[in-house]
């Protein structure tokens, strides 16, 4: 009575190895779908509608080392234009209860473009995210290898 027909330990197996197949799929798409810790994407996923200016400067202060150009136009409460580049990056924009609306935009060295809307008082009212596409299959496999090996 102890032993167990043939079949029946085969389909076990089988499951076994599926199940096994299964979350080592499930494991790469996650590695594959997660931003990079301090990417753009990163702050873009952290960045909330609703939120001061302050929280959103901070929040965007992390990926500092990822930003190669900022550009900051709108206006302020006292009818200054807010147009330029921003040199000395997000910290060129002025406080909050300063800002009538504002455009934010940050470009990484890989394409990827994170666009932060403030609206009266620096209160985050959208934003939007552009990723340019790998040009060639040989820089997207080199993106894939670099996302499961980091």
């Amino acid at each position: 009575m102890g032993c167990m027909p043939r079949p029946v330990l085969l389909h076990r197996r089988w499951l076994i190895v599926a199940g096994f197949v299964g979350v080592a799929a499930a494991w790469i798409v996650w590695r594959l779908a997660a931003p990079e810790p301090g990417s753009l994407n990163d702050a873009f996923s952290r960045v909330r509608v609703g939120m001061s200016q302050e929280e959103a400067v901070a929040t965007l202060l992390v990926a500092d080392r990822y930003i190669d150009l900022v550009y900051i136009h709108g206006e302020t409460t006292d009818g200054k234009s807010l147009s330029g580049l921003g040199i000395g990056g997000i910290n060129d924009l002025p406080p909050g209860v300063a800002i009538e609306r504002a455009e934010v935009e940050m470009l990484d060295r890989d394409g990827q473009c994170f666009t932060v809307l403030f609206g009266p008082s620096g209160v985050v009212t959208g934003k939007r995210f552009t990723l340019q596409p790998p040009e060639t299959w040989h820089e997207w496999l080199g993106q894939v290898y670099l996302r499961l090996i980091s």
